[in-house]
């Protein structure tokens, strides 16, 4: 009997160890909105032997996924990690759809919040904005630092 009780304990804290999430606070805003639904979201962990996805799910101030593929992230056998993601955008009667892939540095993962804003260069406010040839800029906010980009200068009327 104890040894069902054991084993019976050992496999119920095997089960909750698999199952302990890593929770992250994030919020995505895109052209100056807080986005409230994306898809396909998944981490792109970068090797030496190739790369791996990890799926994360995110709705508006929260990331979360396992312990153990958050530990991935921050293995030093990790090299680079990129967040990937779709965001469709309604405009009238037309649907664009936007894929991103941002360059994380894996210290900002150990943080306890981080605002990331995307602008789309498709928009003209943006392209006035930036300077880029890049189809989208991404900044990023977090506690004690940001990654802010620089604004070109704004014409006197």
């Amino acid at each position: 009997m104890k040894k069902i009780i054991a084993y019976s304990l050992a496999l119920l804290l095997s089960c909750i160890r698999l199952n302990a999430q890593k929770n992250i606070d994030l919020i995505i805003s895109i052209d100056e909105k807080i986005v409230s639904s994306i898809s396909g979201l998944n981490f792109i962990a970068v090797t030496l032997n190739g790369e791996e996805r990890i799926q994360a799910d995110y709705y508006p101030g929260h990331l979360s996924l396992s312990d153990s593929d958050y530990n991935k992230l921050l293995d030093t056998v990790t090299r680079t990690v990129y967040i990937s993601f779709d965001y469709t955008e309604q405009q009238n009667t037309k649907q664009h759809l936007y894929h991103y892939q941002i360059d994380l540095k894996k210290g900002w993962l150990k943080h306890y919040y981080y605002i990331l804003s995307i602008y789309n260069m498709t928009k003209r406010k943006y392209r006035d904005m930036f300077s880029t040839a890049m189809p989208y800029v991404y900044e990023f906010e977090y506690p004690g630092g940001a990654t802010k980009l620089v604004r070109k200068k704004s014409k006197a009327r």
